[in-house]
């Protein structure tokens, strides 16, 4: 394959070579059509797989991430089976209290949510042992996967320890897919929103 800046010199490329540059690196499939049907001017007839070598442009140029799957395979049958979780902010304003940030754990099986407040993303493990505390009391369970993304405040040396401590599976999501870990996404969003919501609504004269 050669590169762009020789595409108009003749001598340099074959022939399908140079329209398929001329074309924007058109599939072979699609050159067929303008050569077998003489629809441009020095464009030799071509078999349907002439241009069978692989192109760099291409493969950087044209590809695409695949969807994620509308259904996921893994399912839980339990509470605090399986906990999604994620840390919102530095926001704008500071809470009443003094909070930049809140961190949302999600029960997958539920659906519930709790959400604390944060001065710093430090006190995640704070928070997280809180919530594993008061969960395990209500239902008398206890919490056996932890999904986040591979934040800091969720990947340190002092929650891996509690992890293993409490024989937590965790699992992280793929960096910058935060497609994996859509529950606590949208969840944040949700609660931003409604937030956002209700102060227009409390300045919105009487």
């Amino acid at each position: 394959m050669y590169s762009p800046e020789n595409a108009n010199t003749a001598e340099t490329a074959s022939n399908i070579d140079l329209w398929y540059c001329r074309y924007g690196h058109l599939g072979a499939d699609n050159l067929v059509k303008p050569s077998n049907c003489d629809m441009v001017d020095g464009l030799e007839r071509t078999e349907k797989n002439a241009k069978e070598s692989v192109c760099e442009g291409c493969m950087k140029g044209k590809q695409h991430r695949l969807p994620y799957p509308k259904s996921s395979s893994s399912c839980t049958t339990d509470v605090l089976q399986t906990i999604h979780t994620d840390i919102c902010g530095p926001m704008n304003m500071n809470s009443l209290g003094g909070s930049k940030y809140f961190i949302a754990f999600i029960d997958y099986f539920l659906r519930d949510v709790c959400v604390y407040y944060l001065k710093q993303k430090s006190e995640a493990l704070s928070k997280f042992k809180e919530f594993v505390s008061l969960m395990t009391n209500i239902t008398g369970k206890r919490v056996k996967v932890l999904r986040s993304n591979n934040g800091g405040e969720y990947c340190s040396h002092a929650i891996s320890d509690y992890l293993k401590e409490q024989g937590i599976k965790h699992e992280t999501t793929v960096p910058y897919n935060p497609a994996q870990n859509v529950l606590a996404e949208r969840m944040n969003c949700t609660i931003v929103e409604s937030a956002r919501s209700m102060i227009h609504f409390s300045n919105v004269p009487k």
